[in-house]
């Protein structure tokens, strides 16, 4: 009876210690209604979604604070388990698991998914190290969902030669009426590889794969390297095509000892996910220094910064013209290191920091019109006392409506 005794305290303590965790962790943060945007013109509403994130810092306090809907949070404390899963969770993988609940149990938040309104498709890569051979053991985790049927179906995807690879990121997953399209970039150092799979859709076989670019990380010239991504878009789902850029890079010495890394060759590639081709797109002078555009359609957004301006470029990949251009006049100190968002056809721009002698600007603009929506500057009023207090802005992000 003494052993069952010692069982029961035993699984008693595990209990206490994990509920004395939970209780811990579970007080809200403190709230910091004295850190706001105070509005200078437009509609307060325009920043409801937007979440910015930073550090506050001071002589006597150190602070991460989150603002969101224009209220100020500190995150001074270690997040609960629950939270920590939730803020990973993008707006997307979020809704679906409010709607799917079910067929999204036990998904991870960096997969990408699929959907229309016949089927969802999720796929994910999971990693694992292999010591025994150095290389990664990967994982497809693929499952369908018949909306209308109710019916799940995991599919067993093995990528060819994936005993090779070490690392495997889904970028786009696409599905044409037959096939699931998967756009995948691979890391096999020295080298990396663009990849697009088509899987069918039933069973999981690879019925055939797509080479779409291969490339050297570092060139000849040690000074020199390359690196290839697939452009983010914000009309994935609707889309048969995707764009992907590739950089080349030199280190430059800017001053004695000191570099940086300047483009010296740019190419962006438009890929047809039904027809498998690749189109150069012919891009102006004035862009290709640029990096990073964002994709709606058939506009590619370049955004060029100075010190109190923003400009907006709207790139046709149709007509391989410069559709429009629009800049937005910010006034704040540092724009050229502001953080920028586009979204829904609006530019979100917040500047990097907040002192005593330094404004943050949160601005919210039309792309297309260049209509200013929303313009307001960071309140710190409850650090007045202190001359010496910074906040520096390290995230910007807009939530789905």
């Amino acid at each position: 009876m003494k052993k069952y005794w010692k069982l029961i305290s035993l699984t008693v303590l595990t209990i206490i210690i994990i509920g004395t965790f939970y209780i811990q962790s579970s007080p809200k943060a403190s709230v910091f209604s004295d850190i706001y945007f105070k509005k200078q013109a437009g509609d307060v509403k325009e920043i409801q979604d937007v979440i910015i994130e930073g550090n506050l810092l001071s002589e006597h306090h150190s602070s991460y604070i989150a603002i969101t809907n224009n209220e100020s949070t500190s995150m001074n404390r270690l997040p609960s388990i629950y939270e920590q899963i939730k803020s990973d969770t993008t707006p997307e993988i979020e809704r679906l698991r409010k709607e799917y609940g079910s067929f999204m149990r036990g998904k991870s938040n960096s997969g990408d998914f699929y959907e229309n309104d016949d089927l969802l498709i999720y796929i994910d890569t999971i990693h694992s190290p292999n010591i025994i051979n150095g290389n990664a053991n990967i994982d497809i985790e693929a499952s369908v969902l018949d909306k209308k049927k109710q019916e799940k179906r995991n599919l067993d995807i093995h990528f060819p030669n994936e005993e090779k690879y070490d690392y495997i990121a889904v970028n786009r997953v696409w599905f044409d009426g037959e096939k699931i399209k998967v756009v995948a970039t691979i890391d096999k150092h020295p080298q990396g590889e663009l990849h697009v799979y088509a899987i069918d859709w039933k069973t999981g076989e690879i019925v055939n794969d797509e080479l779409a670019f291969q490339y050297a990380y570092e060139s000849n010239n040690s000074n020199q390297y390359t690196d290839v991504h697939v452009v983010d878009s914000e009309t994935t789902q609707t889309d048969p095509f995707f764009i992907f850029e590739k950089n080349t890079y030199e280190d430059i010495e800017a001053e004695p000892d000191m570099y940086e890394s300047q483009v010296i060759e740019k190419e962006l590639m438009k890929y047809d996910l039904q027809t498998d081709k690749i189109v150069k797109l012919k891009l102006p002078n004035e862009l290709q220094n640029i990096d990073f555009p964002t994709q709606n359609g058939h506009l590619l957004m370049f955004t060029r910064q100075s010190e109190k301006e923003i400009e907006i470029i709207n790139y046709d990949i149709q007509s391989e013209n410069i559709a429009s251009k629009r800049t937005f006049d910010i006034a704040g100190d540092n724009s050229e290191e502001a953080h920028i968002k586009i979204k829904n056809g609006k530019i979100y721009i917040v500047t990097p920091y907040k002192n005593m002698n330094a404004e943050a600007i949160l601005f919210v603009g039309d792309s297309k019109t260049g209509d200013t929506l929303y313009r307001g500057t960071l309140e710190v009023d409850g650090m007045k006392e202190s001359k010496n207090y910074e906040f520096y802005i390290e995230y910007l992000g807009i939530e789905d409506e």
